[in-house]
């Protein structure tokens, strides 16, 4: 009797909870239909613990590309009966009304022979159109140009750049056209002006590459320190720039009027190389001379630190 009615029991027990327990996991299964109230506040529970997504970091060097790209050029000198590439190099925008900066040596065929060579820009979005050159600098390796559109964004100057406050270690960013593979930014460090050198050159630890020269190295303001101009055969990450004054000395030398005639600007040419000459001539002079021995005989040695020799490191 005993046993029967346990056995009784036990099926009323499994029946009941399957009634209570059972049909309601069948419902968390098959999905939001039905739920418990512990399971809705488990799960907000759960998802109030969650972290909140992390915020879309940019670097520093997309952030100044994406704000100097419309501001960027490739300047080419072309042959011009045949439009045959023969120099390329960048350049970039100083002014809305058109004026950029490059180096002398990407547009001297040209000032030299303008017969012969034509110039011509590309800009990052693809739009091109002619170059006028307008000045140079010789000595500094400089030429503004003037670009066929009107209304652009451009580049500023950094003040502590024109000052010569600049403190070695701050963060530059270069720009260019490396090898006609497109537009690019490299970063790299500020080191000051380059010691035994008679011309001022910036010593940039970046990587710069032909193609690139013209360009502009700027702060993580945007902020033009520096052109690319060169960099040094053997080493590594040994690059330099034109330091910024001698681009904005050269900008306010520019006439609003028409550019020079190829007359004028070899007369240009010639005035400033014969000018320079006579002042390294005169620089070395009073530096003075020291006897150094050739074999056996004695030479006279320029006393100037521009020719000290140097071990590589």
């Amino acid at each position: 009797m005993i046993d029967c009615r346990n056995r009784r029991w036990r099926a009323v027990l499994a029946l009941t909870f399957y009634a209570a327990f059972g049909a309601a996991g069948v419902a968390w299964a098959m999905g939001p239909a039905v739920r418990s109230p512990r399971s809705s506040v488990t799960a907000e529970i759960y998802a109030a613990a969650q972290p909140a997504p992390a915020p879309v970091q940019t670097s520093v060097a997309e952030e100044i590309y994406a704000a100097a790209r419309p501001k960027l050029l490739q300047i080419r000198t072309l042959v011009a009966a045949a439009g045959r590439q023969s120099v390329i190099g960048s350049g970039f925008l100083v002014t809305a009304d058109g004026l950029a900066i490059t180096n002398y040596h990407v547009v001297s065929q040209f000032a030299l022979e303008p017969a012969t060579y034509r110039l011509e820009y590309i800009a990052p979005g693809g739009s091109h159109g002619n170059l006028t050159l307008l000045a140079i600098d010789l000595a500094d390796d400089l030429a503004v140009v003037r670009v066929d559109r009107r209304g652009l964004p451009f580049f500023s100057f950094d003040e502590r750049a024109l000052s010569g406050s600049l403190e070695k270690g701050v963060r530059l960013y270069s720009m260019g056209n490396p090898l006609d593979l497109g537009f690019t930014i490299v970063d790299g460090t500020y080191n000051g002006l380059v010691e035994h050198s008679y011309s001022e050159r910036i010593h940039f630890s970046g990587a710069l590459n032909p193609g690139m020269s013209g360009g502009p190295a700027v702060t993580s303001e945007g902020r033009v320190v520096g052109i690319n101009v060169a960099t040094q055969l053997g080493g590594s990450l040994v690059s330099f720039l034109v330091p910024a004054h001698f681009a904005a000395t050269l900008l306010q030398r520019v006439s609003k009027g028409d550019a020079p005639s190829a007359k004028e600007l070899k007369a240009e040419i010639g005035a400033q190389l014969t000018a320079w000459q006579a002042g390294f001539y005169k620089a070395v002079g009073e530096q003075g001379f020291k006897p150094t021995p050739v074999g056996p005989y004695q030479a006279a040695e320029s006393n100037a630190p521009w020719f000290t020799n140097r071990a590589p490191a």
